[in-house]
Parts: C-alpha cells; structure tokens; sequence
C-alpha cells in the first residue's frame, strides 16, 4: 500500500502584506464607539494563490498611521474572524498609564521581539511617536498562528478620555503565511499509519495463532 504525504513546510511565501487607509476618526472619549477598518482576505484572494490550505505561520508585523489626538487616551485592538472562530488581541491601551503626552502615530510598526511601546510614551512631548516597536505589555501575537487568513482582519481604536480625537489614516497587516502545517499532515498520516499497523497485528494474530486441539 503506497501513501503520499504532502510536506506543508516545503513552500514558505514569507511575508504577504494587505493595507487600507480609512481615514476613520477616532471618537474623542468613547470607549465603546472607537474607530474600525476591517481588511478582508476573500477565499479566492491572489496572494493566496497556490498555496494549499492556507495558514498563518505568524502575524510578522502591524504597521498602523493615526493623526492628531492624545496617544494616552487611545487603545488599538487587533482581531480576526472567518465566521466560525476569531481571535484578538490589544496591541496598546493608554501608554503610560495614560499620560503619554504624544499626538499621534507616525508609520508606526508593531513587531514581536521588539522594545515595548510603551518605552516611546512621553510625558511632555506632543511629537508624533514613530518607529519600530513590540505590543504593549510583551504580548505576541501567537493567537493568530495557524489560523486561516482568509476572513475579516479589523484594526479597532478608541479614544478613552476627553480632550481631542485622532484619526486613523490607514494600517498595514503583513502575516507569514504557508501551507498546512507540516506536524498536522504528518499527525494525520502518523495516526493512520498507526491504525494500519494495528489492524495488520490482530489481523496476523488471528491466521496464525495454534487453533486448538479437538
């Protein structure tokens, strides 16, 4: 009996990047009436493209622009759903306990391994942070790995406190995507492979086990 396995590691893409630009403002203190831009990644989606069954090996980067408004008061969530699981995550809420006296976020980029963004705050600066920076808090973003990408990827701001608004300019998702996971295709066939053996065990027990003696 020949079997074929299908190595899902064996065809990495890297990175894929998808973005919007909204221009949605942030509600000045409405914690529950933020700012949403949804990116959605349709099922037929070209980047995705002859890659067999599509998964998210890692959420490689979040790069997000918001205007104006008081960086303290601001909490940025990202989240995503196919429609039958979702996930999210807070990549920032009120830096330095919302004292941080910046205006806005300049081609900011959220990427694991970096120094928290919390580290940028500034009490009595209103310049613009910018750069490259981990979530807030040493979180990851491993609650996204091996999901779909396909579905709806929503970037959501509020503005905590009153004061003054912001708005979000745009923002960039850029994930690692590659096939299925080669430990699931080979859990699969490892199960497989260990029924069979088993099947063939009783079934070899059973022709040639000494019948008794009438």
């Amino acid at each position: 009996m020949a079997a074929t396995v299908l190595c899902g590691a064996c065809q990495s893409e890297g990175s894929l990047s998808w973005s919007a630009s909204p221009g949605a403002t942030i509600p000045d203190n409405s914690p529950d009436a933020g700012a949403a831009s949804d990116i959605y990644i349709a099922p037929g989606d070209s980047q995705l493209s002859g890659i067999v069954n599509p998964s998210v090996a890692s959420v490689a980067s979040i790069q997000f622009n918001i205007t104006g408004g008081w960086d303290g008061d601001f909490t940025v969530v990202l989240s995503h759903t196919d429609g039958t699981t979702s996930q999210s995550l807070t990549l920032l809420k009120m830096l330095s306990g919302g004292a941080a006296a910046n205006s806005g976020f300049n081609n900011v980029t959220l990427a694991t391994g970096n120094t928290d963004i919390n580290s940028a705050a500034s009490s009595s600066s209103t310049a613009a942070i910018s750069g490259a920076w981990a979530p807030q808090g040493g979180v990851n973003f491993s609650s996204f790995q091996n999901i779909s990408p396909r579905g709806d990827w929503l970037l959501y701001v509020t503005d905590n406190a009153a004061g003054d608004h912001g708005v979000l300019s745009g923002w960039s998702l850029n994930l690692d995507v590659v096939p299925e996971p080669v430990n699931v295709a080979l859990g699969i066939f490892g199960g497989m492979m260990a029924i069979l053996a088993f099947a063939r065990s009783k079934w070899a027990k059973l022709l040639f086990e000494e019948k008794p003696k009438c």
